[in-house]
């Protein structure tokens, strides 16, 4: 059994970031071959995620770059925001 991330690629001040890439950097072994873009709310998902303990890095359209750390629970839905510096 799989969990996903449901998350937000913000700036600093809150604002939401459009067309930022995510990738996974680090987890606890394969995970999906997939780089979902953030819409213009800055939201994102990651499905089929195994257990653990993930870093994503989310690259926004001027190749300013933003990480966070989330653990994945079996058949859970884990919330997340990744913050850019601009």
């Amino acid at each position: 059994m799989t969990g996903s991330v449901k998350g937000r690629v913000l700036t600093r001040e809150r604002m939401p970031v459009a067309g930022a890439t995510v990738f996974i950097v680090k987890g606890p072994g394969p995970a999906p071959d997939i780089a979902p873009i953030s819409d213009d709310s800055g939201r994102f998902v990651l499905d089929g995620l195994g257990e653990g303990t993930y870093t994503l890095r989310a690259f926004g359209p001027a190749q300013e770059a933003g990480e966070a750390s989330v653990s994945i629970h079996a058949g859970s839905v884990t919330n997340t925001e990744i913050v850019l510096p601009k």
